[in-house]
């Protein structure tokens, strides 16, 4: 037995570990079949532990070493305490010394990522307004809860993107890859330094200082909404979306396959816009707090209450603030069939696990579904 696994053994830190050879077995010793994707940070499997028939994701990420090992605990134990049914579960780890390979097992979402289902040339099922606005409200409780802190700490996500957005065989969507997610104390919740965020979702002040908050966090998380209503990405989304709301025509940014479904309530399709327009102002001191933003989602706030207290950005106002540099990303696949864009196993990149000024936490080991997307000159992808 190694000192990690001894470790593990002398000390509950309520995340169950598995043997490397469990980690084999489950994964029918990392088979092709069972790739999902490949990313910076490792590469993600299928697999299945024997006596059970639950499937899980597999996350294997290499250049690890035993001395690693206190450094990254206490974290993974916070990680494993932030229980919510919109937030994606750590169920396990393990660690292989000799390989230096790091093992984090997640519970597997069945239908993939929400991008798989938003963007038209990788639409998988087309997803029908109630399942969109169900979806929406889903994401906010999930961002809500890391926000409002556990145990007297808070988690800022840090990379909130429609590829980080789960589904599971029901199409309720849970949070994914707390990717730039930085444990802070909630007495002093300051800025902490990120590291990897997806440019197309940066807040303009984030994407100047590199630090993540709350408020950017609230940002990512209005662009995520204004491509639910939409049905996909566009560039300048917001803006184009502002411009609309100031000739007061704000639904026309809807989604025009929506149309013909019986479902969808205008009344939500509006909530859902402005939500998600406010949320994505340019200037964060004018977006709403997410208990705030969830309540007028939900329209358990009146709408005039909302906007009177946070006013809609102008178009003007994004002039105002330079946004980042559009590039492509990519991201890892958790559920469905393998990625073809990733290849047959990609490489694998080492990471530091101690959290510090210039890399993620351990939160940040969870993995995304595979995609590579980028925001196009105009229209949607």
């Amino acid at each position: 037995m190694n000192k990690v696994e001894e470790n593990s053994s002398n000390n509950n830190h309520g995340i169950k570990f598995y043997s490397p050879l469990d980690i084999r077995k489950a994964t029918k010793e990392f088979s092709r079949s069972e790739h999902l994707g490949s990313g910076g940070y490792g590469v993600v499997y299928r697999g299945k532990f024997q006596g059970s028939s639950e499937l899980v994701a597999v996350k294997r990420i290499s250049g690890q070493k035993d001395s690693d090992f206190k450094g990254y605990m206490s974290e993974l134990s916070t990680i494993s305490q932030l229980n919510h049914e919109n937030l994606v579960k750590l169920m396990g780890w393990s660690f292989e010394n000799d390989k230096g390979s790091f093992y984090l097992i997640y519970e597997y979402m069945a239908e993939g990522s929400l991008d798989g289902h938003l963007i038209r040339h990788q639409r998988k099922k087309r997803l029908d307004w109630k399942k969109r606005y169900t979806i929406a409200g889903d994401v906010a409780r999930g961002l809500t809860h890391l926000h409002e802190g556990q145990g007297g700490r808070i988690v800022l996500h840090g990379d909130i993107k429609p590829s980080n957005i789960l589904l599971d065989s029901n199409f309720n969507a849970k949070l994914g890859d707390f990717g730039l997610a930085l444990i802070v104390d909630q007495q002093a919740a300051g800025p902490q330094k990120a590291s990897g965020h997806t440019p197309w979702y940066v807040a303009p002040e984030c994407a100047k200082t590199g630090k993540s908050t709350k408020e950017s966090d609230i940002y990512s998380f209005g662009l995520v909404l204004l491509e639910i209503a939409c049905g996909g990405r566009k560039k300048d989304l917001a803006k184009w979306v502002s411009e609309l709301n100031s000739e007061g025509n704000i639904l026309n940014a809807a989604d025009p396959t929506l149309k013909d479904d019986d479902r969808h309530e205008n009344l939500e399709m509006e909530s859902l816009l402005m939500v998600g327009l406010h949320c994505a102002h340019p200037d964060p001191k004018h977006r709403p707090p997410m208990r705030v933003a969830m309540q007028a989602l939900n329209l358990d706030m009146a709408r005039d209450a909302f906007i009177s207290k946070y006013p809609a950005p102008t178009p003007k106002e994004y002039l105002l603030f330079s946004p980042p540099v559009a590039v492509p990303h990519t991201s890892m696949n958790l559920s469905g069939p393998p990625s073809t864009s990733g290849g047959g196993g990609g490489s694998e990149s080492p990471m530091p696990l101690l959290a510090n000024a210039a890399h993620p936490t351990t939160a940040s080991l969870y993995m995304s579904n595979a995609t590579q997307t980028a925001p196009n000159d105009g229209g949607e992808n």
